[in-house]
């Protein structure tokens, strides 16, 4: 089991969402939910996304597609953006980013 990516309520979901968030996801719009530890991970509606990503993640990139995709679905833009070191990510940093 894993925490859910929405709520941290234990699943078993292959999406890392519980139950309850994919009702809700599915009565306010679609959700984003990506989780590559160390890498990139992603969360978010259609109001607003929050993104974590390794600095070798380009938003060009396939990695990023996903995010990409589903930003551009939603009329979102980026507001946000900050690096901090992190050893726990890829190259030892962290960038994160807010889309709304």
């Amino acid at each position: 089991m894993i925490d859910c990516l929405s709520c941290t309520v234990p699943t078993d979901s292959p999406e890392g969402v519980c139950g309850f968030c994919l009702d809700y996801a599915e009565e306010h719009g679609p959700r984003l939910a990506i989780g590559k530890e160390g890498w990139l991970t992603a969360e978010g509606d259609a109001d607003r996304v929050t993104v974590f990503r390794s600095p070798l993640v380009k938003v060009s990139g396939r990695m990023f597609s996903p995010v990409r995709d589903h930003v551009e679905a939603c009329g979102l833009r980026l507001v946000y953006t900050e690096t901090d070191e992190d050893p726990e990510w890829i190259y030892g940093q962290r960038i994160r980013e807010i889309y709304a």
